[in-house]
């Protein structure tokens, strides 16, 4: 339970200039007082993986009930671009976010890692369909990899030595990607974390496969919806995470039954 102020989200997308790399910041801050104001600190700290100076930003704002907008543009000195397999190294930053209120008590906190990187799909059009090409830093790359679904058929036996060692092979194997499909789960943090220290790229499908669905049904549609306002702000954070897709043949799946 909480009474005061928290982070309801925040996320760093990495913006690349002629010669500078930016963090553009996108924060909401939430006041769960139900009529007043609240004064609140917000504490950006950014760690470069190489001994450098953290980067750290307050914020001050007397917050409103509900939630409100955070928003800036960061410059980041002698950046290192993360990379995937083959292509460079996967150097990390540390991000800490804490938020006071005007007493300097803790309200709120959330640590994670990022990579600078940007990811653009390329669907130019072509004089027969258009193109699908993956580009990372606006370098183009060879998805080469596998297609994966739950590790054991009790998900408990899932440790974290597992999926280092999957992601471990898969680096080894020169692979670039590996896709999660809509067979299988949305995996542990120790899988992401692996994918990104080790530069392999994800194409994360929702969990929707291979039969047809209630479309009509409402209830059904904000379940689903639900489900993805959930788990995308969980993961987006990871430099690996390439490619959302909504779904694994169920588009297919409308002319395989007769009903």
């Amino acid at each position: 339970g909480r009474s005061g102020a928290v982070i309801h989200d925040i996320r760093l997308d990495t913006a690349l200039g002629d010669d500078n790399v930016m963090l553009e910041l996108d924060a909401t801050i939430e006041n769960l007082h139900p009529w007043a104001e609240r004064s609140c600190l917000l504490t950006l700290e950014i760690t470069p993986p190489d001994g450098h100076p953290a980067i750290t930003r307050e914020y001050e704002l007397d917050a409103p009930p509900g939630r409100g907008p955070i928003g800036d543009v960061i410059d980041v000195p002698d950046a290192r671009l993360w990379w995937p397999n083959g292509m460079g190294d996967q150097p990390l930053y540390g991000v800490r976010a804490c938020l006071t209120d005007g007493d300097g008590a803790l309200c709120d906190e959330r640590t994670f890692r990022i990579g600078l990187r940007t990811i653009e799909l390329d669907r130019t059009r072509l004089d027969e369909g258009s193109r699908f090409c993956v580009c990372v830093n606006g370098e183009e790359v060879f998805c080469r990899g596998g297609n994966i679904g739950p590790h054991d058929p009790i998900l408990a036996n899932i440790s974290d030595a597992k999926y280092e060692a999957l992601v471990a092979e898969a680096r080894n194997a020169n692979m670039t990607m590996i896709r999660i499909n809509g067979c299988s789960i949305y995996e542990a943090p120790a899988f992401y974390d692996a994918c990104d220290r080790m530069g392999i790229l994800v194409w994360n499908d929702f969990m929707l496969t291979c039969t047809t669905y209630p479309e009509h049904d409402k209830g059904f549609r904000d379940a689903i919806e639900a489900e993805a306002r959930a788990i995308v702000p969980l993961l987006r954070h990871h430099p690996s995470l390439a490619l959302w897709c909504g779904n694994n043949e169920a588009l297919g799946a409308i002319t395989w039954y007769d009903e």
